[in-house]
């Protein structure tokens, strides 16, 4: 309880549950898709092959996220962060 690591029942990762998280609505009260639940799962499983999600649904039915260092993730691309410093 006291760890920083996190975790994620199996059973709550739904593509089509968080698709849903995923539609907007724009001014005119039209429904968009931000992003489709094929996508979701694409990144999703993207995130675990770069190792920042690791799969242990066989063994306790799990997804624990890896805890990054603070000087290894930023919420803002470097790049852009740079610049936004540098204009500062």
């Amino acid at each position: 309880m006291n760890s920083p690591q996190r975790r994620i029942d199996k059973k709550l990762v739904k593509w089509t549950a968080i698709e849903r998280d995923f539609i907007r609505k724009d001014s005119e009260g039209n429904e968009e898709k931000v992003m489709a639940r094929k996508t979701i799962a694409k990144y999703f499983n993207y995130l675990i092959e770069k190792g920042l999600i690791e799969d242990k649904t066989a063994e306790d039915g799990y997804y624990y996220l890896k805890v990054l260092n603070s000087s290894e993730a930023n919420l803002i691309e470097y790049n852009t962060l740079s610049k936004l410093m540098n204009v500062l």
